[in-house]
C-alpha cells in the first residue's frame, strides 16, 4: 500500500469510525444530572470503556493520516 493511500485510508477511516462511536455512546439528555449520567456509565462500564477506545483510536488514526 502506497503512503498516500495509507495515510488517506487512516484520515477517511479514522472519520468514520469517530462518527460511528459518537452514535454509539451511552445516550444522556441535557437535564439528567452529573450523578444520574455517573450511574449509566457505571451500570455499562464494558461498554464505557470499549467507546472510549475506539475513539481514542479513531483520533489517533486521523491525527497521524494528517501527519
Amino acid at each position: 500500500m502506497g503512503s498516500k493511500m495509507l495515510t488517506g485510508t487512516m484520515m477517511l477511516g479514522g472519520m468514520i469510525l469517530g462518527f460511528i462511536m459518537t452514535f454509539l455512546e451511552t445516550s444522556t439528555s441535557e437535564t439528567d444530572s452529573f450523578a444520574v449520567v455517573a450511574q449509566q456509565l457505571i451500570d455499562s462500564s464494558m461498554q464505557t470503556a470499549l467507546s472510549g477506545t475506539i475513539f481514542t483510536i479513531s483520533i489517533l488514526a486521523t491525527l497521524i493520516g494528517t501527519a
